[in-house]
């Protein structure tokens, strides 16, 4: 997950994460990502979600770098997040992969993603696992519509198989990053047999 970015940090910093300014770190880091003259840009959220710690809830208001950032760190909070997080691997994405290709943005489409994560983040401060599944499936719904090219018949064949198996204990889904691959991400009660957990980081590592 955020391959691409976690290179970068690896190369500008190697296996830890410097002792310093968290935001600065991810501004360098997203920056490091972007070089100028690059045609697509990597989102901010994967720099900001490979540097800063606890679970963070980025305010966008028209440019690639958040204006506000949220940040959860209790641990009960970060507990019951990584309690209810089930990966499960996709295939690769296929060469030339390219989401944006038949985007189909509209005002309409951003506020209905933008309030699938409002209730999500408001559904992990109360600590409301079902509410937590509803928000993050409208969340895919809402990336869906406007980029239509994250799912495949493939992945919609897999999801449909995984939600037959495991409907009693998976609240909600969504595929990771752009889709295309990866991995999908399921709520679930119990974590899913086969499936890969997630550790929240707590701190920076420290040099």
């Amino acid at each position: 997950m955020a391959s691409s970015t976690r290179e970068k940090a690896i190369a500008l910093w190697g296996n830890k994460i410097p002792a310093q300014d968290k935001v600065k770190l991810a501004q360098i880091l997203f920056c490091c990502e972007n070089p100028p003259g690059k045609s697509e840009i990597a989102g901010s959220q994967d720099a900001i979600g490979i540097v800063m710690p606890g679970i963070n809830k980025a305010h966008y208001n028209g440019e690639f770098w958040p204006d506000k950032i949220e940040t959860i760190s209790d641990k009960k909070g970060i507990g019951f997040l990584e309690n209810h997080l089930s990966l499960l691997p996709l295939k690769p994405r296929h060469n030339g992969f390219r989401v944006l290709k038949k985007s189909r943005i509209t005002k309409s489409g951003a506020k209905k993603l933008s309030l699938a994560a409002q209730n999500a983040w408001q559904a992990i401060l109360n600590k409301n696992l079902e509410k937590l599944g509803i928000a993050v499936t409208k969340s895919f719904e809402a990336q869906v519509a406007m980029f239509p090219l994250m799912v495949n018949q493939e992945i919609k064949k897999f999801i449909k198989e995984v939600k037959i198996k495991h409907r009693d204990n998976i609240l909600g889904y969504k595929l990771s990053g752009a889709g295309g691959g990866g991995y999908l991400i399921c709520i679930t009660r119990e974590p899913l047999p086969d499936s890969i957990g997630v550790k929240i980081m707590r701190e920076i590592i420290r040099d």
